[in-house]
Order: C-alpha cells, then structure tokens, then sequence
C-alpha cells in the first residue's frame, strides 16, 4: 500500500531535518572545540618542558650520560629545582604508597626511548621533547600523566559542557518541535479550506467562501477565491436567466407558427397569402433572435473578426443614415447630424461592425420612437478619442433602467417592448462590438426628452482612409 504523506507532514519532516543539521552542527563544534582545547594543552605542556631542556642539556654536558640522575634521585630532585621557574607551572613531582600525588610525573628517556626517571603506566598520556646535545638527540623529556581531556580540571570542564550542551539539544528539539507543529498547523489550514472551497465549486455551489483569518498571501489568494466565486455566481445567474429568456422568447412565435399552421392542417383557416405573410413575419423573428444569438456566441468565445482598417467615423455615420432613412421617414422621424469634430473623423476599426452598431442603435430610433421624433447625432474629440453621441427625442427611459438597457433579452416593459419585433441583443451586440474595438458604450438620459446612446473610440490622426 502506498503511504500517502500529508503537507502537514512534509513541513513537519522539514523542520525536523533543519533541527537534525542544527544539533549536528552543534555537536560538529563541541567536537571540533575539544580538539582545539587537546591542542592547547599539549602546546602548554611542550612550553613548560622546554623550559627544563638547558638544565638536563647541562647535566648530560658534565658526566657524557644519564648516570648522575639514576644514581641519586636527590641528584634528579636537585637538577628540576634547577629551573625554579617552571616549578610554578609544573609541582614538585612525588608518590604516596608508589602512586602518583600529582597531575603529572616528569619522564626522562634516553636516546632509544628507554625510561630512564619515571615509568608511565599503560593508559597514561606522554608528551615528549627532545634533548639535543652537540646537534644529537642524546634524550626526552616528557610528561606522564592521564588523556588531558580525561581526568582533572579539563576533564571536568568537558563534562559540564557536555551536560549543558545535551540540555540545550534536548530543550531546542522540544521547542523547534512544538514550533513546527504550530507553524504546519497554521500554514495548513488556509490550504484545506481553499480545498473546501474548491471541492464546493467542483459540485456547483457558488456561493461558498473561504477564511483564512490571515492578511499574508493565503489571505490574498483566499480573497481572489472569493470574487473567484461571486464571479461565477453572477455567471451561473445569468447563465439561468438567458436560458429562461432564450425559450420564453422562442415560445411565442413557435407557439405563433404551431397554432396557425396546426389551424391550417385543420381546414380552419386558409393556406392564403395573408396568412402565409404572417408565417413568414414569425419565422423571420426567429431567424433574426437565432442570428443574434450567433452573433453573441461569437463575441463570448471571442470570436468576433475584426477587419481593422483605418475608417472615416463621420462617412460611417451617413452611410448609416442613409440606409435607414425608409425606416425612419416612414414614421416621419427626423435626423440631425451634428458634427462639430473636424470634417473627418478617423478611427481604426472594422466598418462593417461599426456599420453593425449604428444600424442597430439607428433601428431602435425606427421602431420606439413617437411619430414625428426628432434624432440628433453629434461628434467631438477629446484627449485623443472620439465621441459619438445617438439621442431622440422620446420616449425615454426610466434612470433605474439604464444599466440594464445592454443586458441580453432586456427591454423596457412601456415604451421598447416585443410588440415592435425587436429580439432584445441589438444593444448586446453594439457593447460586444464596441469593447472589442477598446471603446465604451453607455446609456443616459437625453435633455432632448429621450435616450441617448453615447459611444468613445480611440482617435486616430493619420490622414490617409483605406
């Protein structure tokens, strides 16, 4: 079976590697400190048994060998007493019952080795030095005493440090450890919780949300998961609602169509040009809200074509006219062109989707507007970017209504309703094509008595229009 290894114990295995090198490092210097101690002792023990050289060097000189010491250990007792000085440093040497009384003995080897005053025993430590006479090697002078690390002073003073370094090891691993499992703790749970928040999402609940209870980065990452959420909660909102309004508004002409061709087959009504006009006036509703759907589908998955090219905004606007103008004179509606920018007015934009949104906001005019209305189309620039503003003169549009004019399927009940064959995504469309040319399109209330529809578009300065 395959251990599974939570991040709470991964972090807890890494705090505890992290201790291991500490304690490891730590044991690394009392190791490292003890043999630079070891070595200080033995170069002060090598200072003070030179300071005995000249005297034995003396001694040897008078009788040619080791004889005058052998033969007489007052004489031995006589020839340390010589260097007075190092008595300070090193005592009188002496046995109680043939044991040493001291730290140390002071050891003398011939040549060879071979003890000539003193005899260490096997677990002592020696320190030798040698004695040159004439540039020879005529003998060594040394100490037999104890590891000095192991017995005495040093040896306690390793011990207690010992002692206190365990202690701090212990005391360290016992707070690191507490310290870990806090620390995995609080860096764990803002993990899990975004867990929960996305196992929520996985099963469609858009209304969860996440605490952290922290103002680091899993509280940053904890508030984008948040607006993440009420994101797709407005999605899944309008998600909801365009499928509702998507079939309530092919219902009614499909139900139009069903019950007049269902009264056809049934000999109620007749298979006349009149009622084959009003089949065609439906099918043509549907043929027009279908292709408007198209038209949003492909905006959604940007997939909207933009042929750019630089545009005269001015032509563009007449031409629209001009193509409406049947429309618009059959309800005797009035246009004013205001165009109070330069003569032209260049943009780089698609001129058949700009074309698109003007005919769509000039078709509004053509079906809402009273008869005799009057419509005003005004242009000017400002800090490098074109303004176009669409109004009439009425009906208008309640305040509370105008954010929601360019939601898809969206009409005003009174004035703009379905009676006129509007599908309700012209405007849709118009905002879609407007943002992808990084323009904006807004609503407000026009002082004519009225809408009005108001566009801006990066200027453009060159001179030159494809």
């Amino acid at each position: 079976m395959k251990v599974r290894f939570t991040l709470t114990h991964k972090l807890f295995a890494a705090f505890l590697l992290i201790l291991a090198i500490v304690v490891g490092a730590m044991f690394l210097a009392r190791h490292i400190f003890f043999y630079n101690f070891r070595t200080y002792i033995r170069q002060v023990e090598v200072e003070k048994l030179q300071a005995l050289v000249p005297a034995l060097q003396q001694e040897y000189l008078q009788y040619g060998n080791w004889q005058g010491i052998t033969s007489d250990v007052g004489h031995w007792s006589n020839v340390l007493s010589i260097a007075s000085e190092i008595q300070k440093v090193i005592p009188p040497p002496g046995r109680r019952n043939g044991k040493k009384t001291g730290g140390a003995e002071v050891l003398l080897c011939d040549a060879q080795l071979n003890p000539v005053i003193g005899s260490p025993e096997p677990d002592d430590y020696v320190q030798l030095v040698p004695v040159e006479v004439d540039n020879r090697i005529v003998g060594w002078l040394g100490l037999e005493k104890k590891e000095p690390l192991r017995s005495g002073l040093p040896a306690a003073l390793i011990k207690r440090q010992t002692q206190h370094l365990v202690i701090l090891c212990l005391v360290v691993v016992a707070l690191t450890g507490l310290i870990a499992y806090l620390f995995s703790r609080q860096m764990v749970y803002p993990i899990r919780e975004l867990i929960r928040g996305t196992r929520e999402l996985t099963n469609r609940n858009f209304h969860v949300l996440v605490k952290t209870g922290t103002v680091d980065e899993f509280g940053q990452l904890a508030e984008h998961f948040n607006s993440m959420a009420q994101t797709l909660r407005h999605y899944e909102s309008m998600r909801r609602q365009w499928l509702t309004d998507i079939s309530h508004e092919l219902r009614t002409p499909l139900a139009v169509l069903r019950g007049e061709i269902e009264a056809i087959q049934d000999g109620i009504r007749e298979p006349s040009d009149e009622n084959l006009a009003s089949l065609h006036v439906e099918v043509v509703r549907i043929s027009t809200l279908v292709e408007d759907l198209h038209q949003l589908s492909l905006a959604d998955s940007y997939s909207f074509c933009f042929e750019k090219t630089l545009v005269d905004i001015h032509r563009l606007l007449k031409e629209s006219v001009d193509g409406y103008q049947v429309a618009l004179q059959k309800k005797e509606i009035h246009v004013h062109l205001a165009l109070d920018a330069p003569v032209e007015m260049f943009a780089y934009a698609d001129a058949d989707r700009m074309m698109q949104v003007f005919g769509n906001i000039l078709a509004n005019c053509s079906k809402y507007c009273k008869r005799n209305a009057e419509v005003y189309i005004s242009t000017w620039e400002e800090q490098q970017t074109s303004h176009i503003c669409i109004e009439d003169s009425g009906p208008g549009v309640e305040p509370t209504e105008l954010g929601r004019i360019f939601d898809r399927l969206y009409r005003v009940d009174d004035s703009r309703n379905r009676e006129f064959g509007g599908s309700g995504l012209g405007l849709s469309i118009c905002k879609q094509i407007i943002e992808g040319h990084g323009g904006t399109i807004w609503a407000k209330q026009s002082d004519k008595g009225g809408l009005a529809i108001c566009i801006s578009l990066p200027t453009e300065r060159k001179k030159h229009v494809v």
